[in-house]
């Protein structure tokens, strides 16, 4: 697994690693991962000494029934936030199981053109809601949508529980996911904004890099040294 090889201990689990719903838009359609899988990949992870900070991204309808199934199985193996893109009719509903099964909402800022598309709707949608609810800032569509990335940080405030921290060739919808710090984040500015809104401890702050899938480590490191340099400087 990257993550120990990276010798990370905590990270935002994907389809990729556990199918916690069922899924049944698209060509990519199977059931939910059975309660043994989901017992195996928690003893993998203890194992491993990773803690998992969060799963998604999920797109929440209105199906109350498979809501209930996919927060319980996050709850089995201790998830903290869904990176999700609610739809607004179902808020409610999800946030009352947001608070039964302590798990928090974290709405996904999205590429142009689609739900979420600007931080002031990610805002607009947490407006009014409980401590469960809240965002989670992806830094690479935020460059894509020409809004900065640091003044995002300060304007969700309190309510940003999670980070997809990632730098773009471009800031256009086609730009690719490059090391970081080596496009248009300013990686020390961000980090700034990050800490003075005291971002939380529990929070999901996940690296994505996809430049080279074949052989990420190298790219991964070089990021992480850069963004430990930022938080430290």
């Amino acid at each position: 697994m990257v993550v120990a090889d990276l010798e990370l201990h905590w990270l935002e689990l994907t389809a990729a690693q556990i199918r916690l719903e069922e899924v049944k838009r698209g060509p990519d359609t199977g059931p939910a991962a059975s309660l043994q899988e989901v017992r195996e990949l928690r003893a993998l992870l203890e194992a491993l000494d990773i803690t998992p900070t969060a799963f998604g991204l999920v797109r929440f309808a209105g199906d109350k029934e498979s809501n209930r199934k996919l927060f319980s199985r996050a709850q089995s193996l201790s998830i903290r936030n869904f990176t999700c893109i609610p739809e607004l009719s179902a808020l409610d509903d999800l946030e009352s199981l947001a608070d039964e099964f302590r798990i928090r909402l974290a709405i996904h800022n999205n590429a142009t053109g689609a739900p979420f598309d600007k931080i002031a709707d990610v805002l607009s949608a947490v407006e009014g809601r409980g401590p469960n609810v809240g965002a989670c800032l992806d830094i690479g569509n935020a460059l894509r949508g020409s809004e900065d990335p640091a003044e995002a940080v300060r304007r969700l405030g309190s309510r940003l529980i999670g980070i997809h921290l990632k730098d773009v060739s471009a800031r256009d919808p086609d730009s690719e996911v490059i090391v970081l710090g080596k496009g248009f984040l300013d990686v020390p500015a961000f980090f700034a904004a990050v800490q003075e809104v005291e971002f939380p401890d529990d929070g999901a702050l996940s690296l994505e890099y996809l430049e080279k899938p074949d052989d990420p480590l190298p790219g991964i490191r070089e990021g992480l040294q850069i963004a430990a340099d930022a938080m430290n400087g």
